[in-house]
């Protein structure tokens, strides 16, 4: 039954969004042509694994590929501006009429749209894994992964630590996968709770250089009598295994899918 279910929301689930209650204007036919065709059945730079939610990653980008002009960036930029946004209404802004609401007015047509469609099918709360999914498109797309460094200081003041970080995170990465050059989107963030160090992921591949890792370890190095089990240093950074990330892919797939089925069920009564 879950599977027949499932199939029923992918199915319909395009179908169901309708302007004719709504005080915003329908939009531009060229989004209309696309939210209405068989933009799920085409062809995409990598095989999407998930729930519902991929449709809407989907939609978005054929959006920016027809609509836009091959503008990917501009839907990037929407979904910066929303979390600017949701932390200006509130906690509650998922609750706002996003069609109508100027506080969305900012967001460009093809993404308030988007947002509406998802809203009417009570999936605002899988906007997180929207967004994932039209990301990993886009970076297939351009051939880029992305990787994410923490440290506990402002980035600005030490730009050149931070570039010898992003080399470090790279020739790790071309170690693990040589031959390949893909272009590297760095993230940084700010956790003051490192107190001093840095943190960095990249495919897949996570080290810890922070200075209570590092503390840990050399506790952990200079200990040979009988060891405390209930205060074990960090395991040291280990990269998955290639051949398991479609597997764990799969894994995940399902489980969301069956969570967003359940999430149905509860709302329809079924």
């Amino acid at each position: 039954m879950r599977r027949a279910l499932a199939f029923s929301l992918r199915s319909c689930c395009k179908r169901s969004f309708s302007f004719s209650s709504s005080r915003f204007a329908a939009p531009a036919a060229k989004y209309l042509e696309i939210y209405s065709g068989d933009f799920e059945t085409q062809s995409y730079p990598v095989q999407l694994l998930g729930g519902t939610h991929t449709s809407f990653a989907k939609m978005l980008y054929k959006f920016a590929e027809q609509a836009e002009g091959g503008n990917f960036d501009v839907y990037i930029e929407d979904f910066q501006k929303l979390s600017k946004i949701a932390a200006d209404v509130g906690p509650f802004w998922i609750e706002q009429d996003v069609l109508n609401d100027p506080a969305f007015s900012a967001l460009s047509p093809g993404f308030r749209f988007a947002l509406g469609w998802m809203q009417s099918e009570r999936m605002l709360d899988s906007l997180q894994n929207v967004k994932s999914s039209y990301q990993e498109l886009v970076d297939a797309l351009a051939k880029q992964i992305r990787a994410t460094i923490t440290v506990p200081w402002d980035p600005s003041s030490n730009r050149s630590e931070i570039e010898r970080i992003e080399a470090e995170a790279k020739e790790l990465y071309s170690a693990r996968n040589p031959g390949t050059a893909p272009k590297v989107i760095f993230q940084i963030e700010v956790n003051p709770s490192l107190k001093d160090g840095y943190t960095f992921e990249i495919d897949n591949l996570f080290v810890n250089k922070s200075a209570a890792a590092i503390a840990a370890s050399a506790s952990a190095a200079g200990k040979d009598q009988i060891k405390d089990w209930t205060a074990l240093p960090a395991l040291p950074a280990k990269a998955v295994s290639k051949e398991n990330d479609l597997l764990l892919k799969l894994i995940g797939a399902e489980l969301d899918q069956l969570a967003e089925i359940d999430d149905v069920e509860r709302r329809v009564g079924v």
